[in-house]
């Protein structure tokens, strides 16, 4: 999540100079770029949601505690 959150303050930056330099609409390569970069934030969300819910499960004892095992009755 974080690595993609800086991937995308470099593009942000980079087009920032080039639109600065009056030379962003020549190059091709990166407007491609920014047309490729825009699932970037949802991929961060949907991969920062991930982490978080995989870090809820007991994984760390995988395949010794089972899920019905550490569920308790009300």
């Amino acid at each position: 999540m974080v690595a993609i959150g800086f991937v995308l303050i470099a593009i942000s930056l980079v087009g920032a100079l080039f639109w600065w330099r009056g030379a962003l609409f020549r190059r091709r390569w990166f407007l491609w770029t920014l047309v490729f970069s825009v699932i970037l934030p949802q991929l961060a969300n949907q991969l920062g949601w991930l982490t978080a819910e995989l870090g809820r499960q007991p994984w760390i004892v995988y395949g010794l505690l089972r899920h019905p095992m550490h569920c308790q009755r009300v």
